[in-house]
């Protein structure tokens, strides 16, 4: 690595991933994650994403809904107008994909669970984490040894082994989506995690294989799937770290402002000094 690319790493945001999904017990993984960290200046005006989705077992296209909304979502999400906020252009791509989705469902001759999922994303940008939920696939957040869940599961216990979803993608046409921003700090660990793993493990099983410092995250994320596996786990399982070694020494939301505090330049006009530049002649002009 150049001396340039370790100070463009240095003056921004650097946060360290691991991840993993296995099938588990069932025959197929209707399970779907992804991260993305972009290079160059959309790593400033979009951020770092990371996604995770629970195809709807009962649906008869979990798994193609799930894995569509993950990689559709990491595509279009960075393919939004720079302007946008982060807010606006996620619930933006997710009303899209959610659309789509309830329109494949009424072709497979009105089934409303054809195309069902849940949806995690966490999206990090200067100082904040921005989380938007929808279904019983979790965000948690470790801060100096304290595991905290940051989302609320959209599911119903109707008994003591059957639960539903309350809400979820493709499963109405009206999408209600959980959105909560969260400040960081240099340390912060957060963990995405479908129900596979999160159902059959304790807060504080968790809690303790996520203290663990100096390891692997990816082998954390491997170690967590197999805990859950010998607690008992029957479904598919996933999980996503993300920890914070650095923050932008600026927030980008500070640097906007400075920025629109400024004053437009004059006119510019032959023989007037801009910024230690001299103008000889106007070779063209317009707004």
């Amino acid at each position: 690595m150049n001396a340039e690319k370790k100070l463009h790493l240095a003056a921004t945001l650097c946060v360290e991933v691991g991840q993993h999904s296995v099938a588990g017990r069932k025959s197929q993984n209707e399970d779907a994650i992804g991260i993305r960290i972009p290079d160059g200046n959309l790593l400033t005006t979009k951020g770092i994403a990371a996604v995770i989705a629970d195809g709807v077992s009962a649906a008869e296209a979990g798994r193609e809904a799930s894995e569509t909304c993950v990689s559709n979502f990491l595509s279009d999400y960075f393919s939004t107008p720079e302007a946008w906020t982060v807010k606006k252009s996620a619930q933006q791509v997710l009303s899209a994909l959610n659309r789509w989705l309830c329109a494949r469902s009424q072709s497979l001759n009105q089934n409303r669970w054809g195309y069902v999922t849940t949806l995690n994303a966490v999206i990090f940008k200067s100082h904040t984490a921005h989380l938007f939920h929808v279904g019983d696939s979790r965000v948690y957040r470790l801060r100096e040894g304290v595991l905290e869940q940051l989302t609320r599961d959209h599911s119903t216990q109707i008994s003591e082994d059957q639960t539903y979803l309350t809400r979820a993608m493709g499963l109405d046409v009206k999408l209600d989506v959980d959105y909560k921003a969260v400040s960081l700090q240099e340390g912060d660990l957060f963990l995405l995690s479908t129900d596979g793993i999160h159902d059959f493990l304790s807060t504080s099983e968790i809690q303790d294989e996520l203290s663990i410092t100096g390891g692997c995250l990816e082998a954390q994320c491997q170690n967590l799937t197999q805990k859950a596996l010998s607690a008992g786990s029957h479904d598919n399982l996933s999980c996503q770290l993300l920890r914070v070694d650095t923050l932008p020494t600026a927030r980008i939301d500070d640097v906007v402002q400075q920025l629109t505090e400024l004053r437009f330049p004059p006119f510019l006009e032959p023989g007037m000094v801009l910024d230690g530049y001299r103008i000889d002649r106007e070779i063209h002009a317009s707004t």
